[in-house]
């Protein structure tokens, strides 16, 4: 019986030890999106835009629109080419005091609704009159939630089952009598 105890309290501690080692290469697989506004002022004072955008059915070296608002203009739309990760940057210029902000459209795939487009877009990184901070980052993230789900449910399934398989009685062998 003690050594049953001892394996349910490992399947039990197990499940969320996996889950903590293995975060980090699930999060990098259903992620969709990762935008970073910052304004940098080494080794030049700019604001630079740099992201990694997957979208469904968008290959490496496709393009894709970004929504880019700075202070004194009025928002515009811009081309970027993603590279071989999917990962793309643009440097917007010198800063100046004001909002800045920027987004990238998305196309993620619905469980029964196709793929739907939206915009991801950061919060607002707001500048102020004189010289930039050293560094003003701003970074927002998007998943694919339905797959991330769905790799949680798997999961959870065979810790269960690994519980279950260890919890349910044994049958025993009756000893059989050879007199018959």
């Amino acid at each position: 019986m003690k050594k049953r105890l001892v394996i349910v309290l490992l399947i039990l501690v197990s499940g969320p030890l996996v889950l903590l080692l293995a975060w980090r290469y699930l999060a990098e697989q259903v992620r969709t999106a990762e935008l970073t506004l910052a304004a940098v002022s080494q080794p030049l004072e700019e604001v630079v835009v740099s992201g990694y955008v997957k979208n469904v059915g968008s290959d490496p070296f496709s393009l894709e629109t970004l929504l880019i608002e700075e202070p004194g203009k009025e928002p515009y739309r811009r081309v970027v080419s993603l590279d071989a990760n999917w990962a793309f940057e643009l440097t917007l210029g010198k800063p100046t005091a004001g909002n800045y902000r920027f987004g990238v459209r998305t196309r993620k795939s619905q469980w029964g609704k196709g793929v739907q487009e939206d915009w991801l877009r950061t919060p607002i990184l707001a500048l102020g009159d004189g010289s930039p901070p050293r560094q003003a980052v701003i970074k927002v993230r998007d998943y694919d939630y339905p797959r991330l789900f769905l790799w949680a449910g798997c999961g959870l399934a065979i810790w269960a089952g690994l519980l279950v398989a260890c919890l349910l009685p044994r049958a025993r062998q009756l000893p059989t009598n050879p007199k018959g």
